[in-house]
């Protein structure tokens, strides 16, 4: 984990105990005792305009991870109650949580949802994945405009019943 502001975390890793019949109403009613990692912030009750922002690095070693925190390819754009977004400059890859309808740009590209969503977007190649966390809808419609491109409008069937939740994908290139 990297944290691009400074901040205060709490880490724990130890055996935690539980019934997997009274966690979820399944198999017997037997204790198990797993290894457990945990971090998380400490807001405290009721915190008003609280954020934090964490990247995930999987599979960085121990010694790798200085290069990378040095040199992060994330970055935050936006951490507010309405839009989260970030970019991946390596790979070139805009992530957006629209937490509500509405837009978001950012040089020479933009998004404009009509739903809540997540969205996914390649900016060299207009490949774009765009999921709904909620399982909720059956569809959003997209408007993107990349780079030098004319800004196109898409409505998009989400996936419903036992695959609401999946990523559709769209390409939005010339």
């Amino acid at each position: 984990y990297v944290f691009p502001n400074k901040t205060h975390v709490n880490i724990k890793a130890e055996v935690q105990y539980g019934h997997l019949q009274r966690i979820y109403g399944l198999g017997i009613d037997s204790v198990y005792s797993p290894h457990v990692f945990s971090l998380w912030f400490d807001h405290g009750n009721k915190p008003t305009n609280a954020s934090y922002a964490y990247i995930v690095a999987p599979g960085k070693l121990a010694d790798e991870m200085r290069d990378y925190t040095e040199n992060l390819p994330v970055k935050v754009l936006l951490n507010n109650s309405k839009i989260q977004a970030v970019i991946q400059s390596q790979l070139n890859i805009l992530g957006v949580v629209f937490h509500e309808a509405g837009g978001f740009d950012m040089e020479e590209t933009s998004l404009e949802v009509t739903e809540p969503c997540l969205v996914l977007l390649n900016t060299d190649s207009g490949e774009i994945h765009i999921a709904d966390p909620t399982a909720k809808l059956d569809r959003l419609s997209i408007s993107v405009a990349i780079k030098d491109q004319a800004k196109r409008k898409e409505t998009v069937i989400l996936p419903v019943n036992g695959l609401a939740g999946k990523s559709v994908k769209l390409i939005f290139s010339n």
